[in-house]
């Protein structure tokens, strides 16, 4: 499901429809029929949710909620491949080819966050794998959505073009380019000279920006969010949970977070440019040049190719010297986009 970028709500995409069962432990979703995947890979259909589940769950997989999934399913660390594709098979039932019924080990009420656009469960064909298994998917990549992938540039860019007449819309742009830009003051100047559309922008170069005309937008919706986690806080079911652990005492949690000068890490860490949410702390960060302030690129000639740069760099987590261990910010370390329309 996708995310309604006003509202933050869950939209229907490749899902239409999705119910959890009163135990909280089964989820039953349906599928939107008709959707093609690229490249004349056939419809998407329940067969690719579950083999989806199975790459997520895989031994090998890396990916960032491969922890989530894993024991979900009933999947230990040291299962085999043949172990993961039984105890999926048995965890996504398949109903019929726009069904399916997830059956979780324990209840899991925010199970359809990490079904939505906010994570990464990829969905690739089935019939793709079977065709050629880990060598064909390691070509290229393969999906259902308005972009399709054309070639990717180690350390240098990865090449999209939209699918026109898509279910979903028609993008404006017949390409889109992200390119992998190391230095900051390259990444500003190429915005500034309207290389590209959409860029980093450092904290130490934003009055840089501003001064060329550079503007501030906030974001609707959390841009970028910061969390910070103490070492022993997990999912667990009260007949797991240690007793000498001192955060299983719900006190200690409400000191801790009484203890906790939140303006001061709003200030120090992230410059004061920041607001408060419950527990999360959210950063603005989409910036338009003056009299452009809308939020939107629609400003950018359809007939022209949207490019953005990134840092070199994946997201992940990181520490500063003066943050304790045991305390860490999963974040990027870039706060600001830059957009400049045509």
């Amino acid at each position: 499901m996708g995310i309604e970028r006003n509202t933050g709500q869950y939209i229907p995409e490749l899902a239409v429809k999705w119910e959890m069962a009163p135990d909280g432990k089964s989820w039953a979703i349906t599928l939107r029929k008709g959707v093609k995947f690229h490249e004349k890979w056939g419809e998407f259909t329940a067969k690719d949710v579950r083999h989806a589940v199975f790459l997520i769950t895989q031994p090998e997989s890396v990916q960032t909620d491969a922890g989530f999934w894993r024991p979900l399913m009933g999947i230990g660390k040291a299962d085999s491949v043949e172990e993961v594709a039984k105890q999926v098979e048995q965890g996504v039932e398949i109903i019929d080819d726009y069904t399916v019924v997830f059956h979780l080990k324990q209840a899991t009420p925010e199970f359809v966050e990490n079904l939505s656009a906010n994570a990464d469960l990829v969905m690739e064909s089935k019939a793709r794998w079977d065709a050629g298994g880990k060598e064909l998917y390691g070509q290229k990549v393969v999906g259902t959505g308005p972009f399709e992938f054309v070639e990717r540039k180690v350390g240098s860019h990865v090449l999209y073009k939209r699918v026109d007449n898509h279910w979903r819309q028609t993008p404006e742009f017949k390409e889109l380019e992200f390119r992998w830009v190391p230095e900051g003051v390259t990444r500003l100047a190429t915005l500034l000279a309207e290389e590209v559309h959409i860029s980093d922008v450092d904290r130490t170069l934003q009055k840089d920006a501003a001064a060329k005309g550079m503007k501030i937008v906030r974001s609707i919706l959390p841009a970028i969010q910061h969390m910070w986690f103490f070492g022993g806080l997990y999912f667990a079911t009260p007949d797991k949970l240690d007793p000498k652990v001192p955060f299983v005492k719900k006190e200690v949690r409400q000191a801790m977070s009484m203890a906790i000068n939140r303006n001061a890490i709003a200030n120090s860490l992230l410059g004061a440019e920041c607001s408060h949410s419950g527990s999360w702390v959210t950063i603005p960060s989409l910036a338009l040049p003056s009299g452009r302030a809308s939020g939107t690129l629609s400003g950018i000639s359809a007939s022209r190719t949207c490019t953005v740069t990134t840092p070199p760099r994946p997201r992940h987590s990181w520490r500063r010297p003066d943050i304790p261990m045991g305390l860490s910010s999963p974040c990027t370390s870039t706060r600001c986009l830059g957009c400049r329309s045509k």
